[in-house]
């Protein structure tokens, strides 16, 4: 198993293990600290192997899963974009297949789990999915790439951070969107 610890750059203090108990197989596979280092969001197969989550901690711990629980075959996106956090560290916003197998959709949720995840996209087409995402550098809005309003078209769309009206942001009769960036002013 790969494990996720956490030990000072001097050696002056041995390391500590940040995850949960893992199932046998199972692994964390991607990690982000805070911005003030207070905690932790790291993705493991950490209950079942193979069903990748995500989950929050502290030094002192325990764990705290924060995806809701998933369908069967369903997992939180283990792609180096599958999660990130708001500046300010108080949201992490992941990409899952929480609700229907293979059908990819953008949530955010509190850092620390006191609150159930709130899904950000509106209801996608058949066969329609969330490819990628960045949080706005003021931590106000998410700028995700889906396929929102037709399968096989990937447009950008933008929602507050809180949830609430998504607005579409490329022109509407634009072909598929396949990069974006945001402005660091912006």
């Amino acid at each position: 198993p790969q494990h996720l610890y956490l030990a000072p750059s001097d050696g002056s203090l041995p390391a500590v293990r940040l995850n949960g108990n893992l199932v046998s197989g199972g692994n964390v596979q991607i990690f982000r600290f805070s911005p003030d280092s207070a905690r932790v969001v790291y993705l493991a197969d950490q209950a079942t192997d193979e069903v990748f989550e995500l989950y929050s901690t502290t030094l002192a711990g325990p764990p705290v899963k924060l995806n809701q629980p998933l369908v069967s075959g369903g997992d939180v996106s283990s792609t180096p974009q599958g999660f990130g956090l708001s500046p300010d560290g108080a949201r992490v916003v992941f990409v899952a297949d929480d609700e229907t197998n293979d059908v990819f959709e953008i949530h955010r949720v509190p850092i620390d789990g006191s609150a159930a995840p709130v899904e950000l996209n509106t209801p996608l087409p058949s066969g329609g999915d969330v490819g990628s995402f960045a949080v706005s550098p003021d931590g106000g809005r998410v700028v995700f790439s889906a396929e929102q309003d037709v399968d096989n078209v990937l447009e950008i769309y933008t929602v507050p951070i809180a949830g609430g009206a998504v607005s579409q942001l490329n022109p509407t009769n634009a072909d598929s969107v396949t990069k974006f960036a945001l402005n660091p002013d912006d």
